[in-house]
């Protein structure tokens, strides 16, 4: 829900930036909001760590 929301808030402020557009503004920002939700949901799934074996052959299993 949290990068539904900031995905929103992105392209609301992308397209309050650009001021007067060609075109579907609604098309606009649908497209710019899908952009950033993927871009966000992309980045956590890229840094989130699920596996946390290293840490215990690091650091318990000395």
């Amino acid at each position: 829900m949290e990068y539904a929301k900031q995905s929103l808030e992105l392209a609301s402020t992308a397209l309050g930036r650009m001021g007067k557009t060609e075109g579907d503004l609604v098309e606009d920002f649908k497209g710019m909001n899908q952009v950033a939700f993927n871009w966000l949901e992309e980045t956590r799934m890229k840094y989130r760590i699920k596996d946390f074996g290293f840490v215990f052959e690091r650091y318990i299993n000395l």
